[in-house]
């Protein structure tokens, strides 16, 4: 299972997880880095990754949210506390809450939206 992570969050985080054995993407490595969510959630679905994002408006725009639904994107939603957080607290919750995170989501069938809380807890968002 490969996590698909989006621009809002950065490619150095990315980069720590596939450090440990993470099979993770960043969107700047497979699309140009101003690509249009309606252009690569279609991909991200097609191809069976979960996407991991700290945009809610993927969840509110009206065309985003279609593409998700109609792709049967998997979704993973940070929390906005995520994105207050500096680079160094930002690496360490991930690093703390990850292994938790990764065996909910492996638990998931395809198409699920799920919140990620800030203690790393999956809650349904469908």
């Amino acid at each position: 299972m490969t996590y698909f992570f989006d621009n809002n969050i950065s490619p150095r985080l990315v980069n720590i997880l596939r450090e440990l054995d993470v099979d993770a993407l960043h969107l700047k490595q497979v699309f140009p880095e101003n690509t249009d969510d309606v252009d690569w959630i279609p991909r991200a679905g097609q191809e069976g990754r979960i996407v991991i994002t700290a945009d809610r408006e993927i969840r509110r725009n009206t065309a985003e949210r279609a593409a998700l639904r109609q792709n049967n994107v998997t979704a993973l939603f940070l929390q906005r506390a995520f994105l207050k957080r500096t680079k160094w607290p930002q690496a360490e919750w991930l690093i703390k809450h990850w292994l938790k995170i990764d065996a909910q989501a492996q638990k998931l069938r395809q198409g699920t939206t799920m919140l990620i809380s800030d203690n790393g807890k999956l809650i349904s968002l469908d």
